[in-house]
Order: C-alpha cells, then structure tokens, then sequence
C-alpha cells in the first residue's frame, strides 16, 4: 500500500460561523420571546380553557407548533 505525505488544508470561515451563530441566537431569542408571550396569554385564562401546564392539551395547537420550530432552531444552534 502506498503512503502519502499530501496534506490537505481547509479554511473554519470562523468569522462566517460566528455570524450564522448570532444569527440563530437571534431566531431563538425572537421564537423564546414569542413562547413567553403565549405563556403570558394562556396564564391568564381560567383552568381548563388552556394554559402551557400540559403537553397534551398542545396537540395540534399554535403553542405546540412553535415548540416544534424552537426544537429545530436549538438543534442548528447547539
């Protein structure tokens, strides 16, 4: 078998990477903002017509929904 002594060099963009970071920061911040603000809402409301208490009463809902997409943004961000 044949050895190589080749190297291969290839550049980290760590400057683009910190600005796709910040970026996704930004969403995740902006995605929270939105989460406690339907929090905020459905705290409000009388026992059983809602609230963020329950997983199961989410199915299908907005509230449900955007859990999904912070799930996705933190899995890139992370």
């Amino acid at each position: 078998m044949a050895s190589s002594n080749d190297c291969l060099a290839l550049r980290k963009f760590t400057g683009l990477n910190v600005r796709v970071l910040l970026k996704l920061q930004n969403t995740v911040v902006e995605l929270e903002r939105q989460l406690d603000e339907m929090d905020n809402f459905t705290m409000d409301l009388p026992p059983g017509e809602g609230g963020c208490a329950s997983f199961r009463l989410d199915a299908n809902s907005p509230r449900e929904k955007l859990l999904d997409e912070i799930d996705a943004a933190l899995d890139k961000y992370s």
